[in-house]
């Protein structure tokens, strides 16, 4: 078994502002939050102002992988030096 390789350097790819996009997606959670208050202030006191809260963890459920900022992270990985991602034990920390 051959001992791993672990290479340090300045980061190329994850910059401040890729940084700030990948946090950017975690706005995704405050819209449908944003709806459920406002839908619940307007409308009267009933089964939906109930319900509305359940449907917002739905929602909130849904956008969570988005919400962690995984396609940017993807696209910024992907595009990496292609030939060090074919060997066996190639991982991005």
């Amino acid at each position: 078994m051959k001992a791993p390789n672990i290479e340090v350097g300045p980061p190329r790819l994850f910059t401040t502002a890729n940084m700030l996009l990948i946090n950017a997606y975690k706005l995704l959670l405050v819209i449908p939050f944003a709806i459920s208050i406002l839908a619940v202030s307007l409308l009267k006191f009933g089964l939906l102002t109930w319900l509305l809260p359940v449907l917002l963890l739905a929602a909130t459920a849904f956008l969570l992988p988005f919400a962690l900022g995984n396609p940017c992270v993807v696209k910024l990985v992907g595009s990496l030096n292609v030939a060090a991602s074919k060997s066996e034990d190639s991982f991005v920390v």
